[in-house]
């Protein structure tokens, strides 16, 4: 949840005078009330609301080492322990292990950011309806519901820079790996039972990009990646994959135009290749669409900012046979009421449009408060209330439509 993510990892690093070996440790826990776990508003999961306990500890360390080549490395462990008190079967262990590592030399950078994580959850897929209570599959998929189950996630992000006078050469690869691990539920033939098996999948992309510092704090950039996307393949009928390979081309800028704005975005197009033994029949083994990736924070005031991001990419769907354009974009209004009181606002937009052995395109709008308190340089409270609300914009789908609401309260201790 956009609550729980903001709780968790604030506050992580560090404070007060740096110094070579840096111990990381806070915990946070929360309470919060979920109106609609399953997200489901007619069917066999509608209905289930819960209180939720979640008790999220970081314990870790960074290391950094001044000088010539200065570098630092970290290491942090950052579980999520999460209890669902009305609907137990939805309860899981979380265990995340972050690694995070940067250099210079001369004119010479490097980084690294991965992401380990392991969901200890149901293994039972959802059942979203039967003969005798019908129902469907939720808007875009049930993300939460899914991410709850048993599976495993990788990310990773790893670049390296050489400034050459005005001009520079970067190298990036990123990958993005999920194992889902429920079990697989087949319905026999004429059952009207509509079960969500889930579809293990990756992205793999790298490549390089070329720029030259146009003025003070300003660079624009081309660059090229070369990437490939799996689909687990199935057994059962229909059986497809839309594994694929994709050639990216963008053009990018980057820019601090000043103490009060900061801009860095890239577009362009991404020439996706699917492999015509694998998808269905009839679908363009050659498909084209716009990518872009942007963010920008503008400072309107010493005590408020305005934080900007939005992107679109395609990617094979992890709930069924098909492959999706995802968009989203998402805006978070921050404003300091008092030296320790800080209210913000979040609205994010996201759209699904789906294309190949079944068609669907889904909306969803999340408005978002949070008011956070700080005590101290150690203690720290936050209240929170979001609602989501997603559709389907395809006629005659209007049972796959909900709303959903979360109220919550989080206390954390930072050293």
């Amino acid at each position: 949840m956009i609550g729980l993510t903001a709780t968790s990892l604030a506050g992580a690093e560090g404070r007060g005078t740096p110094k070579p070996l840096t111990p990381l440790f806070s915990v946070a826990i929360n309470e919060y009330y979920d109106n609609n776990v399953m997200l489901q508003e007619s069917g066999p999961q509608a209905g289930y609301e819960s209180f939720v306990t979640s008790v999220l500890p970081v314990i870790g360390a960074r290391y950094s080492m001044r000088g010539d080549s200065p570098y630092a490395v970290g290491l942090r462990y950052a579980p999520d322990f999460s209890f669902y008190h009305g609907f137990s079967q939805e309860s899981y262990l979380r265990h995340v292990g972050l690694f995070d590592f940067a250099v210079e030399h001369e004119e010479f950078s490097a980084q690294a950011d991965v992401r380990m994580q392991y969901t200890d959850g149901s293994t039972e897929p959802p059942i979203w309806g039967t003969s005798t209570e019908p129902g469907a599959v939720p808007a875009f998929g049930a993300v939460q519901v899914r991410n709850r189950r048993r599976n495993a996630y990788f990310a990773s992000g790893v670049g390296a820079r050489e400034n050459l006078g005005r001009m520079f050469v970067r190298g990036a690869f990123d990958a993005r790996i999920w194992d889902f691990m429920t079990e697989d539920l087949v319905p026999p033939a004429g059952s009207d039972t509509t079960v969500q098996n889930y579809y293990d999948r990756n992205d793999l992309n790298g490549g390089v990009d070329f720029g030259v510092a146009v003025a003070a704090a300003t660079e624009v950039y081309a660059g090229f990646r070369l990437g490939h996307q799996d689909q687990e393949f199935r057994v059962t009928s229909p059986s497809y994959s839309y594994q694929n390979t994709y050639y990216r081309a963008t053009i990018g800028l980057t820019a601090k135009a000043s103490t009060w704005l900061s801009f860095r975005g890239e577009i362009g197009p991404s020439f996706h290749f699917f492999d015509a033994a694998t998808i269905a029949p009839g679908t363009a083994t050659q498909q084209d669409y716009l990518y872009f990736l942007a963010s920008a924070t503008i400072q309107l005031a010493t005590n408020t900012s305005l934080k900007l991001t939005t992107g679109q990419y395609l990617i094979p769907a992890s709930a069924g046979n098909g492959v999706y354009q995802n968009t989203a974009a998402s805006g978070t209004l921050r404003h300091k009421l008092t030296r320790r009181l800080q209210a913000s606002v979040t609205f994010a937009y996201g759209e699904y449009d789906f294309f190949a052995a079944f068609t669907r395109d889904d909306r969803q709008v999340i408005p978002e408060v949070r008011l956070d308190y700080t005590f101290n340089n150690h203690l720290s409270l936050g209240g929170w209330y979001v609602y989501e609300n997603a559709w389907s914009v395809i006629p005659n789908t209007s049972d796959r439509n909900y709303t959903h609401s979360i109220v919550g309260l989080g206390f954390q201790a930072t050293y």
